[in-house]
């Protein structure tokens, strides 16, 4: 049988109509897996970078207070680097070693001897082939380690200018006074460190005449394993100076089947450069990149059947084409649909990133713009009061105590909103948490602050639970301290943690005995900067149980409060249905 005129023409058409859709739509979809990968990679360099501008932040107020001061206690110096270490677990430990001149080195071993540190001597780091220097040169012996546990109980005493891999970080960092030298990943452990001088000049340390100016030195150790967010299915690694310090997977497509994305950041530290990169190796059967291929054998079977009908029945011509016709229109509208969605996700993308840059001024705002100006209220404040008191009358040192009292209460406004910020940012990991012993924490840290409060402390034993750690533990540090604060007048204070069941629901409460509240103000209870007491009764901000309201909120929980003046308070919560199964 002869083939109808026109048959080799239609199936190379529809051949190259479905080459040509197949390439459209894998250029489309491959378009769209790129900008959602660049997106996420973006995310993943802010959240890394951030680390390192609260690094620098830590390290500014860390160097503030010494110079502020000139020498602080070692009481002082734990107190300012647990409550960094606390917020920021990729900073593990914070270390000070201060400048002892030769002459001065059996005095202050004698010195720190009678303070309790049986056989204390200043040495060199075991294997370490630097001597400690001539007369003239000085010592750097460490003087604060935080957190000091039995590990790196040897660092107490070293000289710091004895260890080759510091040593080398600290002669790169006296060319920048005030600037952080990081070094690359020590042999044998996995970290880095970050070094600053405290100097008051820009002379050098050893090999030079002059080093009067040096009187500190500041170590931070860093896990570089916690700069990576632990929530990013991606590839990350991170480099300092091209040297590899911390990665998570292998970074390259398995197989022929997998599409790979890369992106490449830098970050600028003290003329030293911090890489990031980020790749994702994503298989063509677990994203829309099939869809192409599905498109072009559709397609190709579509030509291969119009083919067959035209051969078989020149008749149904006009029927086929009309239905061509309805399946182009189809495959438009269906792509006009696509394009409209795409381009909603595209301004609600936007204006997500609109709102967190302001969130981000404003966090940064606080931090910066206004904690500078209160140190120096803070300060001067003192300064008046240890070496002016004499020169003033009643009235001025009254006026003097108001101004340091609201600084510090600005101070605890200031902690409190980043706080709030960050709950309604933070991302949600929720994981199996024993809410007992949050409970059990935070009544030891209010122990801590006032040993002098003997509170009956009652806690139902393994109430396990799903949930973020972190901040339920945030949520109960402010459920017990306001208790805490509120049963104080009681002469038999009592603070009860249990569980009760409201049908299926486990629900949670914590009970004190305190001064109560009357329940008509219940709607202002959980409302930002309303208090129900005046702050010459109680202190306090008011936001404390504005976070605990975000944060059951952000676990799809509730909480509310049932109280009479003079008979106590009792705060009931619940977590979710997740926390629900678990509790069961």
């Amino acid at each position: 049988m002869r083939n109808p005129p026109g048959t080799k023409t239609i199936f190379l058409l529809g051949l190259i109509l479905s080459l040509s859709f197949s390439f459209a739509f894998l250029k489309y979809e491959l378009e769209k897996e790129n900008l959602l990968f660049q997106t996420g990679a973006n995310n993943i360099f802010n959240k890394i970078e951030a680390s390192f501008t609260t690094l620098e932040r830590v390290n500014e107020e860390l160097g503030a207070l010494f110079y502020q001061e000139g020498e602080i206690d070692k009481d002082e110096f734990e107190f300012f680097a647990q409550s960094h270490l606390r917020q920021n677990p990729f900073i593990v430990e914070i270390i000070y070693a201060e400048r002892v001149a030769q002459q001065d080195k059996p005095a202050y071993e004698k010195n720190l001897r009678d303070q309790g540190y049986t056989g204390f001597l200043i040495k060199p780091f075991p294997d370490s082939e630097i001597n400690m220097g001539a007369k003239e040169n000085p010592l750097f012996p460490i003087r604060y380690i935080t957190p000091y546990t039995v590990k790196n109980s040897i660092w107490f005493g070293r000289d710091l200018l004895t260890h080759p891999s510091i040593r080398s970080a600290i002669l790169s960092t006296q060319q920048q006074p005030g600037k952080l030298i990081l070094t690359p990943t020590l042999q044998g452990k996995h970290a880095l460190y970050a070094i600053r001088l405290l100097q008051i000049g820009n002379n050098i340390i050893r090999g030079q005449s002059d080093t009067k100016n040096i009187f500190g030195i500041l170590l931070y150790m860093i896990n570089p394993d916690f700069l990576i967010p632990d929530n990013s299915d991606d590839n990350i690694s991170i480099t300092l100076n091209g040297s590899l310090i911390a990665k998570n997977g292998d970074g390259g497509p398995d197989n022929l089947m997998d599409v790979a994305f890369s992106e490449r950041f830098t970050i600028a530290l003290s003329n030293q450069a911090v890489g990031v990169h980020v790749t994702r190796a994503q298989s063509i059967f677990q994203t829309s990149l099939l869809l192409p291929f599905f498109v072009f054998f559709i397609g190709l079977i579509v030509t291969l059947l119009v083919l067959k009908i035209i051969l078989s029945h020149k008749r149904i011509n006009t029927l086929l084409t009309n239905q061509n016709d309805i399946i182009e229109k189809e495959v438009e509208r269906k792509t006009d649909e696509l394009l409209e969605k795409t381009e909603k996700l595209s301004e609600a993308y936007q204006r997500q990133l609109e709102l967190t840059d302001e969130l981000e001024a404003f966090c940064y705002s606080v931090s910066h713009d206004l904690r500078a100006p209160l140190r120096s209220i803070n300060g001067f404040s003192q300064i008046l009061q240890d070496e002016y008191t004499q020169s003033l009358d009643d009235e001025a040192l009254s006026y003097l105590s108001r101004t340091t009292a609201a600084a510090k209460k600005m101070g605890s406004i200031i902690d409190d909103l980043l706080n709030l910020s960050r709950i309604t940012r933070a991302s949600l990991k929720r994981r199996t948490t024993n809410l007992s012993r949050l409970v059990r924490n935070a009544t030891l840290t209010m122990r801590e602050y006032q040993p002098n409060t003997d509170i009956s402390i009652n806690i139902h034993d393994d109430v396990i639970v799903q949930g973020d750690e972190k901040l339920l533990q945030l949520a109960m540090d402010n459920l017990i301290s306001n208790a805490w604060k509120y049963s104080g007048n009681n002469p038999h204070p009592e603070i009860t943690f249990g569980l009760s069941h409201e049908g299926n629901r486990p629900v949670y409460f914590i009970r004190d005995n305190g001064i109560g509240f009357n329940m008509k103000y219940k709607d202002k209870l959980f409302t930002a900067f309303q208090r129900l007491h005046k702050d010459s009764q109680f202190e306090g901000t008011g936001i404390g149980l504005a976070i605990v309201e975000r944060i059951i909120h952000k676990h799809n929980g509730q909480i509310w409060a049932l109280s009479e003046p003079g008979q106590g308070s009792t705060f009931f919560f619940t977590l979710g249905e997740a926390a629900a199964e678990t509790s069961k």
